[in-house]
């Protein structure tokens, strides 16, 4: 093989590795771009001892499925935020209590407030509460909100209980009073009307 050759082969291999450099160096810087942080905010809620508390305090208590999310919104105030949150669409599969008459019925599709939103990279968790996720199934405990065309849950976590248990968060593991209060009355709704469902 002649020097001209070997080197047409060298030229060929650096390009080949500088073009495999560059696509994956590219393909970490895109991925960065995509990761998000969790920021766990503190807020002052409705605390309930007790799964009949929590039955008390709502207007109704409904077996919903979510079916969809809008943007996060997030209002500011003097360039800082003031508060967020994210509507969702949820479709209601039961309906276990109701003061709320014609707005509350079986099959309906209802706006809800949802405590978590996403300013840039950030994920925000208002007192640890967690969206529900698209395609799954909730026990809600809501009252109708005063502002706005839709309902929120009780107690901000208390009142969005999972069908099926979920994953503990980084706030719930942090906060370890609050997380057996909301665990235990989610437990006590799960026997209730998750059974009487099954």
């Amino acid at each position: 093989m002649g020097y001209e050759m070997k080197k047409k082969i060298w030229i060929l291999l650096a390009s080949l590795v500088v073009v495999i450099s560059g696509i994956f160096l590219w393909n970490c810087l895109s991925l960065e771009k995509d990761v998000k942080r969790d920021e766990y905010v503190l807020a002052k809620t409705d605390n309930f001892e007790t799964l009949e508390e929590l039955e008390n305090a709502s207007e109704c208590i409904v077996r919903v499925k979510k079916l969809a999310e809008d943007d996060s919104i997030v209002e500011r105030r003097d360039g800082r935020i003031a508060y967020g949150y994210t509507m969702s669409d949820v479709k209601i599969q039961e309906v276990f209590y109701n003061t709320l008459g014609n707005e509350i019925q079986k099959d309906q599709i209802i706006k809800i407030w949802e405590n978590e939103f996403q300013d840039g990279d950030i994920v925000y968790h208002i007192a640890g509460y967690e969206k529900m996720e698209i395609g799954k199934e909730y026990i809600l405990f809501l009252r109708k909100s005063t502002s706005h065309d839709c309902f929120l849950t009780r107690g901000i976590r208390f009142g969005k209980v999972s069908v099926h248990e979920e994953s503990i968060s980084t706030f719930a593991r942090n906060n370890q009073s609050y997380r057996d209060s909301v665990d235990s009355i989610a437990a006590q709704a799960r026997q209730k009307y998750v059974k009487r469902i099954e």
